[in-house]
């Protein structure tokens, strides 16, 4: 039967959309800049960084609101789930 994915939604694990994703913050970081300036014109790789930017705080936004939230004494806590990790390391690594 071969590998065995007939029938089997391959988008169904994200890991690898996350690995990707992760991969790309690092390549659009000002530091890989050098690296990329002889491949992409610098316009538009400033403009991909503006966008990817724009994406992941709207995404950290969203994912945010949408925590629960559980009231302790004066302070609100909210549990940090895998995906709000994977996003702060995304921005990390965009940073970097």
């Amino acid at each position: 039967k071969g590998s065995g994915l007939a029938g089997e939604d391959p988008f169904k694990n994200k890991d690898h959309f996350q690995f990707t994703n992760l991969f790309l913050c690092g390549l659009l970081s000002k530091a890989k800049q050098k690296l990329l300036r002889h491949l992409v014109p610098t316009a538009a790789l400033r403009r991909k960084r503006k966008a990817l930017w724009a994406h992941l705080f709207a995404s950290l936004r969203a994912h945010l609101q949408n925590l629960p939230r559980v009231k302790s004494g004066t302070f609100n806590q909210v549990q940090a789930m895998p995906t709000f990790v994977w996003m702060l390391r995304c921005i990390y690594e965009t940073q970097s």
